[in-house]
């Protein structure tokens, strides 16, 4: 991807708080870059004819707090002529911020890279969203009745009202059963019964901090940013007042990452009443297989093997080794599964693969993916996932990166077409 010139859909620039905006450190470090930058507020994009247009006003930024910007004056511009645009308006997330995801879909078509993506700005609500993962979140509902949430409230005895179109902490409440102004919150939040609002038991834990961590192609970024209330108040927003601070991440924010982050697919070696077990086969770690060999005393000469990486294969025993391989040779630890594949879990197969005597094709993960009794199938009844037969072409000869859209394919689905609704493969 070119990354020569960059625009920014914002509000404006004059008006955000410097020293802690997110959207001026982006700017500063791609200026750092030597790439150009251009400014826009809703008011300068528009579709013309099909096509996408703006008042493109070139931006230069510093590392001055008390004077920030420059702008020159603009000029007209087809969108898609740029090589990459952020969208970084803040909300409200109404119809207006929807209307400009849509110009900007126009210009995705026309050439432009959109971060995030237009559409996945209209399907991913920040807060909505975590109903895609309620086994990973706090009990929640989203309504817009009184009443139920009245009830949410009596069942969890302490919790948390907010908005779903709002930013930096505001409008967000902490309730329990004895608050006399619960009945106007209620009201205010919902305006009456006419919008919708969240409601999510109370987690104590926010005193020490909640985590925002950045995820690019799917992937978490270490460190992140740790955000702790003042001592006075329950909202982690900075603009509220809460301390930044870094954390590096802990196995349970890699977990949820992994989730949450990237599509996977998954290889199912195991399903039966009691739960089941799988191996993830696109998510590939930074170990390669050379350094197995190494720890294990292996010899091995082939430098192409050496160089192979290892892959992620789930949160479950995450020390163990899984080799996904073609059938051929006797191992003393080995499953056959469909076809021509079997998965062996003992030492010898990887002796015999740094020798040049083991399967023809293979993989190596380290941990598995686990279900309990029942979950894999609630999963697959909420559309979690999408189910194919394995093929072999993509368990070993396809790039990592690709296995998901290509099991996807082998539906005839167009994973570049999906929405919210799609599932894992």
């Amino acid at each position: 991807m070119k990354t020569g010139t960059l625009g920014v859909v914002m509000d404006p620039i004059g008006t955000i708080a410097p020293q802690k905006d997110s959207t001026l450190a982006l700017l500063r470090e791609a200026q750092r870059r030597g790439i150009a930058l251009f400014h826009f507020t809703l008011n300068d994009i528009d579709i013309r004819d099909g096509r996408a247009f703006g008042e493109a006003a070139p931006l230069a930024v510093t590392g001055d707090d008390a004077d920030w910007f420059r702008l020159e004056s603009p000029r007209d511009m087809a969108l898609g002529e740029l090589d990459l645009i952020f969208m970084r308006k803040d909300p409200p997330f109404n119809a207006e911020y929807i209307f400009a995801t849509y110009v900007l879909q126009r210009a995705q078509a026309e050439g432009a890279t959109i971060v995030n993506d237009p559409q996945a700005l209209r399907d991913v609500n920040e807060k909505a969203f975590v109903a895609w993962f309620p086994d990973l979140t706090p009990p929640s509902v989203i309504t817009r009745s009184v009443d139920r949430m009245r009830d949410f409230l009596d069942r969890h005895a302490h919790i948390v009202v907010k908005p779903l179109d709002m930013m930096g902490g505001h409008s967000i409440f902490a309730l329990d059963r004895a608050d006399k102004n619960l009945a106007v919150i209620l009201e205010t939040i919902t305006a009456g019964e006419t919008r919708f609002a969240m409601a999510q038991r109370y987690l104590p834990e926010i005193a020490a901090g909640d985590r925002r961590i950045l995820l690019i192609d799917g992937r978490a970024v270490s460190p992140a940013l740790n955000r702790v209330p003042r001592g006075d108040d329950n909202r982690g927003n900075l603009m509220a007042g809460a301390r930044a601070e870094a954390c590096e991440l802990t196995p349970r924010d890699v977990e949820i990452c992994e989730r949450v982050g990237a599509e996977l697919a998954v290889y199912l070696c195991g399903h039966n009443a009691d739960g089941a077990l799988g191996i993830i086969i696109n998510r590939p770690s930074s170990m390669k297989l050379g350094e197995v060999f190494e720890q294990l005393s292996l010899n091995n000469q082939d430098d192409d093997l050496a160089n192979q990486k290892i892959l992620k294969g789930g949160p479950v025993n995450r020390e163990r080794g899984f080799v996904v391989h073609e059938t051929g040779g006797t191992w003393d630890s080995t499953i056959s599964m469909c076809g021509n594949i079997e998965v062996t879990t003992s030492r010898d197969v990887l002796s015999a693969i740094a020798g040049g005597q083991g399967p023809g094709r293979a993989l190596l993960a380290l941990g598995c993916a686990g279900w309990g009794e029942g979950q894999l199938e609630r999963e697959l009844r909420s559309n979690s996932w999408m189910v194919v037969d394995a093929a072999e072409e993509i368990l070993f000869d396809t790039p990592y990166e690709r296995r998901w859209a290509a099991s996807a394919a082998l539906l005839g689905v167009d994973v570049s077409r999906l929405g919210l609704q799609a599932g894992n493969a």
